[in-house]
């Protein structure tokens, strides 16, 4: 599995993934062709892709046909050289026409469901930055033609892809400002989502990947210098928390005598 976010900040933009990849081949099988046991071998990958001639940045979360989408709408991006980035209908197509291309390549093509998200960080567009693509196609029967189903949404300020269910998430929700932080500041608060998410999921998520692009400029990577140090803060952080959690209160006062209902304390 995969965690994929990207957060508005007032400067720019910032888009963090894990780097876990799960590779599940075929198991030893008994005579009567059921499987008796598959082992899962892990891999690390980078799950952001990056069209260096526009500066749009773009995750996947998926299958491998989800990696290929991304690959695909970079090269479509790059192989325009006035495409109307600022243009979000031509844009929506755009992400969606390369779902669709992707979906019907060989040997995808004869694969009865494909499905995979996109995560597309335009930083050329002021309203619509941040566009998630979740796609499916499902082949029902051989003699009719596949359902494809790709629709584009665009939001203002974040975006989940990947177990978007974790509960690292709560971090995200609680502390994250939209348009009120920089860049630098966000880079922390990202790779610690994903940090925390790993440990709840070690099986489906590890690693981390960071890129930044401020407003229509051009993407850079958060160099190992710097992933290191944000990993021992996210670390330490975790550790603060554990403690503050647990520490004594100055006095725990108990009755048999039910207390009054107050408003709560902000």
């Amino acid at each position: 599995m995969t965690l994929v976010l990207a957060l508005c900040g007032s400067d720019g933009y910032v888009l963090a993934a894990d780097s876990k990849t799960t590779t599940t081949p075929t198991g030893v099988r008994t005579v009567g062709g059921n499987s008796l046991y598959s082992a899962s071998y892990g891999n690390h990958t980078s799950k952001i892709v990056v069209s260096e001639r526009h500066g749009v940045m773009i995750g996947w979360a998926g299958q491998g046909v989800a990696r290929e989408a991304a690959e695909h709408l970079r090269d479509c991006l790059n192989a325009q050289s006035d495409f109307a980035l600022g243009d979000e209908d031509d844009f929506g197509l755009e992400i969606k026409g390369a779902c669709k291309a992707i979906c019907e390549t060989i040997p995808h093509v004869r694969n009865p469901r494909l499905e995979g998200s996109l995560l597309v960080v335009n930083p050329h567009s002021e309203f619509r930055p941040l566009w998630l693509a979740s796609f499916h196609r499902q082949l029902m029967r051989s003699d009719q033609p596949a359902e494809f189903n790709c629709r584009p949404l665009f939001t203002e300020d974040k975006q989940v892809i990947g177990l978007n269910a974790n509960s690292a998430l709560y971090f995200l929700e609680r502390y994250f400002s939209p348009n009120r932080r920089t860049m630098d500041e966000l880079v922390l608060l990202a790779a610690h989502v994903i940090r925390s998410a790993a440990h709840l999921a070690k099986d489906a998520i590890d690693g981390i990947e960071i890129a930044t692009c401020k407003r229509g400029g051009t993407v850079e990577f958060i160099q190992r210098e710097t992933t290191s140090e944000i990993e021992a803060r996210s670390k330490l952080l975790s550790k603060e928390i554990e403690t503050a959690l647990y520490r004594s209160l100055s006095s725990v006062v108990r009755s048999q005598q039910r207390p009054s209902i107050l408003p709560p304390v902000n």
